[in-house]
């Protein structure tokens, strides 16, 4: 995503961009709306250590240049590693934690919960019961086994749930690094970020 002022079909922005500093520069679209251009990668997705973006400023005289606010890349979280699990969830009403304390949610409220887990495409943080938290990615579908009923409470279920749990290099994180250089004859240049 590009954002910035002034850009338009006859001022924009050509976007490119190149992987872990060995590929060549692929162009990826043009940014020439105002205020905001989405310009989408491959569909099969980019994948690398760093991915780097450059921006080519086109205008068509000495007019004033745009301006560039942001430029947003966005993507998927990659693991090193992936470990695929099974585990029985409880989901009743009137639960105790480890702690002791009573669960707030009701069966029905933890059963939905996971099956949103399973639609939301990115990774979540889950505690196991000895309290040990891990990264995962809920896989669907959320199956589920009806155990028993106790009384006036729901009844209560048993959710099989699977979840990729993996690990992610602690260099993960974006790190944005900026440069300007090159200019044409109107003084514009190319923007590397």
């Amino acid at each position: 995503t590009v954002e910035g002022r002034d850009l338009a079909p006859s001022r924009y922005v050509d976007v490119y961009y190149r992987v872990d500093e060995v590929s060549n520069w692929t162009y990826a679209g043009r940014a020439d709306r105002w205020p905001k251009s989405v310009i989408p990668l491959p569909a099969a997705g980019v994948s690398g250590a760093r991915l780097e973006i450059r921006l080519d400023l086109v205008l068509p005289d000495s007019s004033k240049p745009p301006v560039i606010y942001s430029v947003v890349v966005r993507g998927a979280e990659r693991p090193q590693t992936i470990e695929v699990i099974t585990a029985a969830v409880r989901c009743a009403d009137n639960l105790r934690l480890n702690t002791g304390a009573p669960e707030r949610r009701s069966g029905a409220d933890i059963l939905t919960e996971l099956r949103q887990y399973a639609t939301l495409g990115e990774a979540v943080t889950l505690t196991d019961t000895l309290g040990v938290e891990r990264r995962v990615l809920v896989l669907g579908p959320v199956d589920e086994i009806e155990v028993e009923q106790d009384g006036t409470n729901a009844p209560e279920k048993i959710a099989m749930v699977k979840m990729a749990v993996f690990e992610t290099s602690e260099e993960s994180s974006a790190l944005g690094e900026y440069a300007v250089y090159g200019t044409s004859k109107y003084g514009a240049g190319d923007i590397y970020a």
